[in-house]
């Protein structure tokens, strides 16, 4: 038999508590990050300190790092050495935006101030390696830098800057 109202009224009902929100979450993302760099880890350490002592926000640090790896709030993306002596490293991987002069616009860009500098032969070799990958894969979007391969858009109009460069 189900209980009266009366027997239901006098029953206590859940009573809702208050919560509170969760802090903002802050994300920094610092390429310049390095091992022994200066000013910029400097700031982001002491964000880092102050951050975990108020609790008011959660804040977390991507940089890159000799492997992928999380403690904590520290996040860091592999990435190659690239100024020994402070310990810059940029993130490379193939699939990602970094690809240096593999982009046909990058060289184009690149290479008339590397003639007018004098440095003719690496100047040179950026021409040569994406002729050849044009060559074999057609005009493409950009090149992987590690096999030549034509990779992103076919018939990518804005390659034909090729032509200017040779």
């Amino acid at each position: 038999m189900p209980p009266s109202g009366t027997a239901l009224a006098e029953q206590k009902r859940p009573r809702l508590a208050l919560v509170e929100p969760p802090p903002p979450r802050v994300v920094d993302v610092a390429l310049w990050y390095g091992e022994r760099s200066g000013g910029i880890r400097t700031y982001l350490d002491a964000k880092v300190a102050w951050a975990s002592r108020s609790g008011a926000v959660e804040h977390h640090l991507v940089v890159p790092g000799r492997e992928h790896r999380t403690d904590g709030s520290l996040h860091e993306v592999r990435a190659v050495t690239v100024v020994a002596a402070n310990g810059y490293r940029i993130p490379f991987d193939r699939w990602r935006c970094w690809r240096g002069a593999a982009w046909i616009v990058t060289a184009w860009l690149l290479v008339p101030p590397l003639r007018r500098l004098g440095y003719e032969s690496e100047a040179d070799r950026i021409v040569s390696s994406l002729a050849t990958a044009a060559l074999r894969h057609g005009l493409r979007e950009y090149y992987n830098p590690l096999t030549g391969a034509g990779e992103g858009a076919r018939r990518f109009g804005m390659a034909t800057l090729l032509l200017e460069l040779l």
